[in-house]
């Protein structure tokens, strides 16, 4: 079968075709000769198969047709040295994306031994996107566009794209942004989106601002908002509020303050609590605060206490007030309970309160039995997770 195979390679793959097939005939008869030699037989194969791997990689310039490499490919996954494959799949690759760039980026996530080994093969795409940029922007438009030529069967974008796409951000950042702009909606345009969010932010976080302030209002400018929110949270909340601040739409503005403040109490709860406590707009503190409650609850649950006390109950305060209920629930169930039931809006008010009584019944069924017993006015709901439990 392995002689067949290379038997339809024509033309300029010929001579390969002689040294791989040759090798496949000769070896059966050499691996006999060494049978039963204690520790030599693993030296004659090595010697051997890195004399073939040696042979293929000087036959690699030869090949020229998608057709040629796909079989090829197959002789090297097949009977190369396995100390040397990796390197031998990155030599291949890298020729091959140089004369059938489409071809390289289809099949390469067909390879099973590189799902386990990305690094070198993925810096071969890396590589070539940086020093072929045109190319490269060619390619990833066809993806993005959803090839199926390029990119199979259109979900699960391999690591090879966004290796392709690491390459591009390397040469002209703003280039590479404008092309996501002008791409539909998609996975690929999301993680890429991504991906340049984090290396703009690193590389210079102003020109990316300056990027955001002049996006016209789209989907992927509200993306882009929150993307941008959300690092400048996790590494300069300060400068990040200064850039949410000057946002004309109020939207947009709570969107990008939530996700940065809610960014930074994960990391810093109480300093982002102080912020956000200190606002003078009432509003714009009510609705930051729910998310730095959900952080502060672990640390410091009677300051995340004593702020809710300064406040009436109202729709205002119902997702604080389920924060705090929610945070409560793992240490005294029963006083969760008793907050969520301050919340004013009945469908909110269930939900919380089913959440934190399934929790309960999880950990301590006796005692939620016991609370429902003596606790009337329940969502019913609530009243009724005894009875699903019971009916399991």
């Amino acid at each position: 079968m392995k002689v067949v195979l290379l038997m339809a390679l024509v033309g300029a793959t010929c001579w390969l075709a002689f040294e791989l097939g040759q090798r496949s005939v000769d070896e059966p008869e050499l691996r006999d000769e060494v049978v039963g030699v204690s520790g030599k037989e693993d030296v004659v194969r090595m010697r051997t198969d890195r004399e073939w791997s040696l042979r293929l990689r000087e036959g690699l310039s030869e090949l020229k047709t998608r057709e040629e490499f796909r079989s090829a490919l197959y002789r090297l996954i097949v009977e190369a040295d396995k100390t040397e494959e990796n390197r031998m799949l990155a030599e291949f690759f890298a020729e091959w994306l140089e004369k059938d760039p489409a071809g390289a980026l289809a099949e390469v996530r067909g390879v099973e031994s590189l799902r386990h080994d990305l690094g070198r093969v993925s810096r071969v795409f890396e590589n070539w996107a940086r020093e072929n940029p045109a190319e490269a922007e060619v390619l990833f438009k066809k993806v993005l566009a959803g090839d199926r030529a390029v990119f199979l069967d259109g979900v699960d974008p391999p690591v090879y794209v966004f290796s392709l796409f690491g390459g591009l951000l390397q040469n002209n950042v703003a280039s590479v942004a404008g092309m996501l702009v002008e791409a539909e909606e998609s996975r690929v345009r999301r993680d890429a989106l991504n991906l340049l969010v984090h290396n703009w932010f690193a590389q210079d976080k102003e020109a990316l601002f300056g990027w955001m302030d002049g996006l016209a209002e789209s989907r992927i400018r509200t993306e882009a908002v929150g993307l941008v929110a959300s690092r400048s949270g996790q590494e300069d909340p300060h400068g990040g509020i200064v850039w949410a601040m000057k946002f004309d739409e109020v939207g947009l503005r709570e969107l990008a303050l939530r996700v940065i403040t809610g960014q930074w109490a994960q990391r810093q709860s109480r300093e982002a609590f102080a912020w956000v406590d200190g606002l003078a707009d009432e509003r714009l503190k009510l609705t930051l605060m729910p998310d730095v409650l959900r952080s502060l609850m672990p640390i410091d649950p009677g300051a995340a206490a004593d702020w809710l006390n300064q406040f009436e109950a109202g729709p205002e305060m119902d997702a604080s007030v389920a924060a705090y209920a929610e945070g409560v629930a793992a240490v005294n169930p029963a006083a969760a309970m008793e907050s969520a039931r301050v919340i004013t809006d009945a469908r909110d008010r269930e939900k919380v309160m089913v959440r934190i009584a399934r929790g309960w019944l999880g950990r301590e069924p006796e005692g939620l039995k016991n609370y429902l017993e003596k606790t009337k006015g329940l969502p019913k709901k609530v009243s009724e997770l005894l009875h699903e439990r019971s009916g399991q």
